[in-house]
């Protein structure tokens, strides 16, 4: 699913669809459009997106990563790809190891 974050409506919804024990990857679209001047933006900028969740009561989810893209430029897109993927692959290994 996918929730444009300002909407503060919408973070409730996504906190009570999401559930507290499934993993939840944040991610945070547009960054092309902020300025990179100073030296580690990207992780303050991640660490803002991690502190609003608390702020806004979704402290409690399980949160597997916050990731930042430019689905214009592509910027981190392929790390977005292999988050999925990761979390996807051991989702699976767990059924094969309960299926025994």
């Amino acid at each position: 699913m996918i929730f444009p974050f300002k909407s503060q409506g919408l973070i409730f919804l996504f906190g009570s669809f999401s559930g507290e024990n499934r993993p939840v990857i944040v991610v945070g679209n547009k960054v092309d459009l902020l300025p990179g001047t100073h030296h580690g933006y990207l992780n303050r900028i991640k660490q803002a997106l991690q502190k609003s969740l608390r702020t806004n009561g979704l402290g409690n989810i399980k949160l597997k990563n916050v990731i930042l893209i430019s689905a214009r430029s592509g910027f981190g897109v392929e790390d977005l790809i292999t988050e999925v993927h990761r979390m996807l692959e051991y989702k699976g290994e767990q059924e094969n190891h309960s299926k025994q």
